[in-house]
């Protein structure tokens, strides 16, 4: 695991010099001595799209995001960014980006970590947002309603669900 986490911090520094094929071979290592480690991957996914290589980083991505719910990983940040990333490239087909959410929702779900409520949370903030610019208000509505119970303290849930309450 040291192994894994030195090779990604080694990659980070790597890409702040602009030496981006040495990040993306100590990333491709990362991955490699700890499939796991979704830092890594996402780190990996938003090089190649930072150099122009969005298809790369959709398919390292979709990757990351299988090798999560084989090992049934709560990651939120993966899923949201990969999700985020599918909307950019492909702006008519937010469907996918909605299953992609759903997918990171139902891992976090399940999980029983002490963070996996929060991540629900996000999780469940972010697709609501998808939701409202879909203009699926009713569905919305609902994810913010179950984001504000899920985390009663998360003041971003119900600053979302009053935004949306006021617009109609």
């Amino acid at each position: 695991r040291v192994q894994a986490r030195l090779a990604h911090w080694h990659a980070l520094q790597e890409r702040k010099l602009k030496y981006f094929d040495r990040a993306r071979a100590l990333l491709r290592r990362a991955t490699r001595l700890q499939p796991t480690y979704m830092a890594a991957w996402m780190s990996w996914a938003l090089l190649e799209n930072d150099q122009r290589q969005p298809a790369r980083a959709l398919e390292l991505f979709d990757r990351a995001a299988h090798i999560a719910q084989r090992h049934d990983l709560c990651v939120p940040y993966l899923f949201q960014a990969y999700s985020s990333l599918q909307l950019r490239t492909r702006p008519l087909q937010s469907d996918i980006a909605r299953a992609t959410i759903r997918r990171g929702l139902q891992l976090c779900m399940r999980a029983k970590s002490a963070g996996s409520a929060l991540a629900t949370c996000q999780l469940q903030l972010a697709l609501g947002q998808l939701e409202e610019r879909q203009a699926c208000m009713t569905d919305a509505q609902a994810l913010y309603e179950a984001a504000c119970s899920s985390q009663p303290k998360h003041a971003p849930a119900f600053h979302r669900l009053g935004m949306l309450e006021a617009s109609r």
